[in-house]
């Protein structure tokens, strides 16, 4: 059987492989990634602790927005790999992996009267999401938290035929690790036996009472034995809610509408829909099972109440819901499970099968060729990274240099320059600096005490301080 899936899995991947492959491997990345890669990478060199994380000497030297487990895991990645720019990406591309083993595990708990050939379907849902496609390069958070809350969730389910304490104790400790990578959004998988209890008459209100009460007493436990052992770990998850919590409820505003997380959500959503009807469709002639609606129920339900909490806060980003997407991926493969086994198993003759064997084959050959052609290659950012790798072939390493004013905020430019050379930026001029960065053709009075450096920049002036 799973040499059947065998192509199937191939198309998968390769697909996946095509679609990340202009932003995998090439430089370049979305800002809060980047900072994340800079922390684990100081992580790694002995800058900072895991519960006092440290950016750069003038930005944050002492980092609490974020509980500490993801970026102390992918500093493991750095002490392996070393510090070479593709090494966030391999640990980032780990977790997808990780997680899509889990998601085809979680198909095969859910879904026992359908054929398991056809589990590559929930991949196909999953790589069909922007987000998760965008995710992949771009070394958020939530790539490690989305183990985590799908681990949560495939304990549950195993918890409903088996070993039931144990894995209800698994299930919570995996919401414990989710939490300490990202925080409160990792705990919506707590919802599971609620929603299980409300969409199976068979499942009784004493189940959910007490696999929710395990779950939720787990965690707790698991934060005490934390605080036992590592005093210092209160310290820092104090500092996190009050920055990063309360101060996101209170006064963070990125966007205008509390709608915002839910439209996004929609959006992300259309291609499985598109999928979904593509093979009704083509198999609406054709006598089906019937699908399992009350996991699919179970499953979206469980979906939404990790989206919905969100507008509780003004301060939004599409990737917030990263780690919901296995569960909707899952529900719309259960959803069209029959309709796709109609379809497929219509496909008979033996010629064609080989020929799609063959066809993923050299599709996977061509998503692992688009990687390897990008290494090199920029897809962000590309005359800034090109100054700033100029101005480090000058610039000392591990030094500090003066800013202008109107850098202060250009998180990224902090971030390449921390992360290419650990090189720290002075915006508030505390340092009697070396160099100084101001704009390209800044005249101000300030530039007499400094001699102009040549690096042929684009976007900047590098000046030395006169001796």
């Amino acid at each position: 059987m799973i040499k059947k899936q065998y192509p199937a899995y191939f198309f998968v991947a390769a697909i996946f492989l095509i679609l990340i492959s202009p932003t995998l491997l090439s430089n370049g990345m979305f800002m809060d990634g980047l900072l994340y890669s800079v922390i684990s990478k100081n992580l790694a060199a002995g800058l900072g602790s895991f519960w006092d994380l440290h950016l750069t000497s003038t930005i944050y030297p002492h980092f609490h927005e974020h509980p500490p487990l993801a970026l102390g895991l992918e500093a493991i990645f750095f002490k392996v790999l070393g510090n070479g720019i593709l090494t966030e990406r391999i640990y980032s591309l780990t977790t997808f992996i990780i997680t899509a083993i889990i998601i085809v595990k979680i198909v095969k708990l859910v879904r026992p009267t359908i054929s398991d050939t056809y589990n590559w379907i929930a991949l196909l849902f999953w790589i069909s999401v922007p987000t998760v496609i965008w995710a992949v390069s771009n070394n958020m958070l939530e790539n490690t938290m989305m183990i985590f809350t799908s681990l949560s969730v495939l304990f549950a389910i195993k918890s409903l035929n088996r070993k039931r304490f144990l894995n209800i104790i698994l299930s919570g400790f995996m919401l414990f690790l989710g939490f300490m990578c990202k925080g409160f959004t990792a705990l919506f998988p707590l919802s599971f036996f609620f929603w299980l209890f409300l969409f199976d008459k068979n499942f009784r209100f004493k189940q959910f009472f007490f696999g929710t009460l395990i779950m939720s007493v787990t965690i707790a436990l698991s934060f005490g034995l934390m605080i036992l052992i590592f005093p210092e770990s209160l310290d820092s998850l104090t500092m996190y809610f009050n920055k990063q919590v309360l101060g996101s409820v209170e006064s963070v505003k990125t966007v205008d509408s509390r709608f915002f997380i839910v439209k996004q959500l929609l959006l992300d959503l259309i291609p499985m829909i598109l999928i979904s009807c593509i093979f009704y469709l083509l198999s609406r002639k054709t006598k089906k099972q019937k699908p399992e609606m009350i996991w699919i129920w179970v499953l979206i339900a469980m979906g939404i109440s990790g989206v919905l909490p969100i507008m509780i806060s003004m301060k939004q980003r599409s990737f917030y819901i990263l780690t919901t997407f296995p569960f909707f991926a899952v529900a719309f493969s259960l959803l069209i499970a029959p309709s796709a086994e109609s379809v497929l198993t219509k496909i008979k003759n033996l010629l064609v099968k080989k020929l799609f064997l063959y066809f993923s084959v050299l599709l996977l050959i061509v998503g692992l060729g688009l990687n390897i052609y990008h290494i090199g290659k920029t897809n962000r950012d590309e005359e800034k990274i090109s100054d700033i790798y100029r101005i480090t072939e000058i610039v000392p390493q591990n030094t500090v240099i003066s800013v202008h004013k109107t850098f202060g905020s250009d998180w990224a430019m902090h971030g390449y320059f921390h992360r290419f050379a650990g090189i720290s930026l002075d915006r508030s001029r505390e340092y009697k600096c070396e160099y100084l960065i101001v704009p390209k053709g800044n005249t101000s009075a300030e530039l007499n005490a400094f001699e102009k450096q040549s690096a042929n920049l684009t976007l900047y002036d590098l000046y030395k301080r006169k001796k």
